[in-house]
């Protein structure tokens, strides 16, 4: 009975380098079968700060650069944020500290 939980490996996983950082943070993340990934960054509040992309993406290793900016281009404070990707093998989430 496997209770619905991924296999042992499966996990998706998201990995931030640097962090903190200042000016841009590199997300990675790896994924097992084609699937459409969405990267999100938000705000302690949960409010949405950034949209880093939605779209298909091919099995393997991924990485996308962000570099601390809302989504109207504006510079965000110093702070921890909190980035997000889902795709259809599940979600992950990941602290982020931006020091300026």
């Amino acid at each position: 009975m496997d209770g619905g939980l991924p296999a042992v490996g499966s996990a998706l996983t998201l990995e931030a380098v640097p962090n903190p950082f200042n000016p841009r943070v590199t997300f990675s993340f790896e994924l097992a079968a084609r699937s459409t990934a969405r990267l999100q960054v938000f705000d302690l509040r949960g409010r949405l700060v950034a949209e880093l992309g939605e779209e298909a993406r091919e099995p393997g290793y991924h990485q996308v650069t962000w570099d601390g900016v809302d989504r109207l281009g504006r510079n965000l404070p110093s702070g921890v944020y909190l980035a997000r990707i889902s795709t259809a093998q599940g979600a992950a989430s990941r602290k982020i500290a931006l020091a300026r």
